[in-house]
């Protein structure tokens, strides 16, 4: 049981080894110094791309909203007067009569 733990030890620092040397091969040696990058201007946006953007944002906007307004019409509306005459508004709200209790 040693044997294998001691054998997966030796394995895995071989391991760590040969990366650690890779890794640092790869490294320059020395160091470059930083330096600053140079000032670049931003590239100007297309006016005309913006436009169009926008007014597609706007049409699909403006699509949305018909769409709805076309869907709610198909759906009926209470008119004012019959919400009284519905007997399901009232449940709940009507009282129940007391009953004389003979005693």
């Amino acid at each position: 049981m040693n044997e294998n733990q001691t054998k997966n030890d030796d394995v895995a620092n071989n391991v760590d080894r040969l990366l650690t040397s890779y890794f640092q091969a790869q490294m320059p040696n020395p160091w470059p110094t930083w330096q600053s990058p140079e000032a670049q201007t931003p590239p100007r946006r297309r006016s005309r791309w913006l436009s169009l953007t926008r007014f597609a944002v706007a049409a699909s906007l403006a699509g949305l909203l018909a769409a709805y307004l076309a869907l709610a019409g198909f759906f009926p509306r209470e008119a004012p007067g019959k919400l009284n005459d519905d007997p399901s508004r009232h449940i709940g709200k009507t009282r129940v009569p007391s009953v004389p209790s003979d005693r």
